[in-house]
């Protein structure tokens, strides 16, 4: 409710295959992630992340980018342009 009332919130999503990608050398580092010891188990937990998350995402968000193939420049200049 917070979220909604006071900022304008951007979800910047990626398909599971990439997260996975992303997040493998520093899993460890994420309490959610700790003690996944595979990629199969990777990908499977954060695709159960993102099935529990996805709908509070959604409501809070005033756009959704989906980041899987872009660069940091494009998200920012695309975060730029939706909170323009």
């Amino acid at each position: 409710r917070r979220l909604r009332e006071r900022t304008r919130c951007v979800w910047l999503d990626a398909r599971v295959e990439v997260l996975a990608e992303r997040l493998w050398s520093e899993r460890a580092a994420r309490p959610l992630l700790a003690g996944v010891a595979d990629r199969d188990a990777l990908r499977a937990r954060l695709e159960l992340l993102h099935h529990e998350r996805a709908a509070c995402y959604d409501e809070v968000s005033v756009a959704r980018i989906d980041v899987s193939d872009r660069s940091a420049e494009e998200v920012v200049d695309m975060v730029v342009e939706v909170l323009g």
